[in-house]
């Protein structure tokens, strides 16, 4: 009964240890920015935390577009702020 144990990664914006199903994975295919929902994508991923507040911080700061260097439209921030709002309900 050997169980996995968690999986921690970190918030770039909080720096917050969090289980992976508490973040958002961002990797960045083909010269675009892309959500990893499964956390199985290759590459490199970003972490962020799926908090309204810590997303709104994030596309403030541009975080992705200087991590990945690749320009992001407001609109992939809007989109991940949607899917923390479906969650909820």
């Amino acid at each position: 009964m050997n169980k996995k144990p968690p999986i921690f990664r970190q918030c770039v914006i909080t720096r917050e240890k969090l289980l992976k199903d508490d973040l958002f994975r961002v990797i960045k295919n083909d010269k675009q920015i892309v959500l990893d929902e499964n956390h199985n994508l290759g590459g490199h991923g970003y972490y962020v935390k799926k908090d309204i507040k810590v997303i709104e911080t994030a596309r403030k700061k541009n975080v992705f577009a200087k991590l990945l260097h690749v320009n992001v439209d407001d609109d992939f921030y809007l989109s991940l702020i949607d899917m923390v709002k479906e969650k909820r309900d």
